[in-house]
């Protein structure tokens, strides 16, 4: 029988990544009363892996 395994985390400031990859860097960027809209922005490394499913 094939199940499935939920690899889903939550992707945070701070947040274990390999060695070699730069920080998560999770931050709101615009502000309503600033700039008329809001927007966040994230940046990870090169391999961030956001979310995944195995199949077994």
């Amino acid at each position: 029988m094939k199940g499935l395994v939920d690899l889903s985390y939550t992707i945070e400031n701070g947040i274990p990544v390999h060695p070699f990859n730069s920080e998560v860097r999770l931050y709101q960027n615009s502000f309503l009363d600033e700039n008329k809209y809001n927007n966040s922005r994230s940046e990870t490394g090169a391999s961030a892996f956001l979310g995944g499913i195995i199949i077994r």
